[in-house]
């Protein structure tokens, strides 16, 4: 992947924010560090050891255009996860750095340039506003959780609940904790009954997490956790930005979802749901449904599109020479590229200078390539048919999943309208197995409007 960028992760939390947020922040810490970047955050208020570990942070309020560009200052990167920064403070942000991320439960502002970040069910429904510059990324794939709930094991559904995880996050700011556990323990009596009254680490959470047949649990960022880690959970939400997300994983059938807390009628709620969950089948179900909505990749998919987002603008796209031969053979010999070709032998020197060149002489022929300083990123290859043209592309490992493919792409076909203004419809070939690719055609405007082809799909789209 690329390196040597630079993040900044501003946000903010406390006994009465809360520190979702902050665990959230530290989920795209790692995200990022694991791309290569060199991460710190900037907290305005508490910075829990529990939670933070040994990253580098620093706490600070970061929550004025001034103060917000002192902690900015040197960052390629930066992400903004606040309740209360103005748009004075987000339209800095977006005039320091390369590449930004605002984390927004409730669709607040409008936004400048970079991304905005929803991560639950229901995000697409919120009232964004049309005027906002920033890439929306909404819905549960871009839920943002630490590592440590990601690629969970399979769970194994025990005849008899054994074992009741409470927990009410991570301030337990309703005082609901000793409520809901006398609540799990009316229900489940014959049960062990895990607590969580004081912090503890990621790891030491997933851990009880998994071990417990069942959970109750106050409605916010650990309820995700739970259903990546997929423990069937009675929910109760225990402050009103919790709603929106609850109501949204209940109808989803990720989670039971008992009310409100401080109403009347919540606790014999819990007391119903934890009876209804002895049944190990409706566990499996709750289990199954709560994993399959919530993959607990969320972070990782954000950091790839903030990082490809600093590299994707420093490339130059131009036409190949004879010049590229060599390194463009080596890309083409990459073992990944060639796995997904349909042609899969490894291409000898002697073959491909032979085609090279060929297309390279060739009016109906355009080869273009994405430079990344000397680094080759990426070829995109237009072969020209009368009015229509298709399209072959390869992108050097250290450049992929980082959202780059569509946007190199998209550059380039503007680049072929240029060049040859009689092409207005474009093909593209996949490998049937090859679902990134296909969705990546997709995303760009590419239909499949024919039956599958034997082993290949064929997508077309107008200019």
């Amino acid at each position: 992947m690329p390196a040597d960028l630079t993040a900044r992760i501003l946000t903010e939390a406390g006994l009465e924010i809360g520190l979702g947020h902050l665990a959230r922040c530290v989920a795209l810490y790692d995200a990022l560090e694991a791309l290569g970047c060199a991460c710190a955050i900037v907290v305005a208020g508490d910075a829990p050891a529990h939670i933070v570990g040994a990253r580098r942070v620093r706490v600070a309020d970061w929550r004025s255009p001034a103060t917000a560009a002192e902690a900015l200052a040197g960052a390629d990167i930066a992400v903004v996860d606040s309740y209360l920064a103005s748009g004075e403070v987000y339209a800095v942000v977006a005039e320091v750095v390369a590449s930004a991320a605002y984390i927004d439960d409730t669709a607040r502002l409008a936004y400048p340039r970079g991304f905005v970040v929803n991560g639950n069910p229901d995000a697409a429904t919120l009232p964004w506003r049309a005027e906002s510059a920033a890439t929306r990324l909404l819905g549960v794939k871009y839920q943002l959780l630490r590592a440590e709930f990601a690629h969970s094991p399979e769970r194994q559904v025990r005849e008899r609940v054994q074992r009741v995880l409470v927990v009410s996050g991570g301030t337990d700011a309703a005082d609901s904790l000793q409520a809901l556990a006398a609540a799990a323990r009316a229900a489940m009596r014959d049960a062990e009954i895990d607590v969580v009254d004081a912090p503890r680490p990621a790891a030491a959470m997933r851990d009880a997490m998994l071990a417990a047949d069942v959970a109750v649990s106050a409605a916010g960022q650990t309820l995700y956790e739970l259903a990546a880690v997929g423990t069937p959970t009675v929910a109760v939400t225990v402050a009103e930005n919790q709603r929106a997300q609850a109501f949204a994983l209940h109808r989803a059938g990720a989670v039971m979802l008992a009310g409100e807390w401080g109403e009347t009628g919540t606790l014999e709620a819990i007391v119903r749901s934890l009876v209804r969950l002895e049944d190990p089948e409706m566990r499996a179900v709750y289990s199954a449904a709560a994993r399959a909505l919530v993959d607990g990749r969320g972070a990782e998919r954000v950091a790839k599109r903030l990082v490809g987002e600093v590299v994707g603008s420093g490339v130059e796209l131009r036409r190949a020479t004879l010049d590229d031969e060599a390194v463009l053979l080596e890309l083409a010999n990459d073992p990944d590229v060639r796995a997904t070709a349909f042609s899969q032998g490894v291409i000898s020197a002697d073959e491909h200078r032979a085609w090279f060149r060929a297309r390279l002489d060739d009016p109906d022929a355009l080869i273009l390539l994405a430079w990344d300083g000397a680094n080759l990123a990426a070829y995109y290859r237009f072969e020209v048919s009368g009015a229509s043209a298709e399209v072959s592309l390869g992108l050097a490992p250290r450049y992929r999943s980082l959202g780059l493919g569509g946007r190199w792409l998209a550059e380039s076909v503007e680049i072929l309208k240029r060049e040859v203004p009689a092409v207005h419809e474009l093909s593209a070939r996949v490998l049937a197995s090859n679902e990134r690719s296909y969705g990546m055609f997709e995303r760009s405007g590419f239909v499949e409007r024919s039956p599958q082809q034997g082993s290949h799909r064929v997508l077309l789209r107008s200019l």
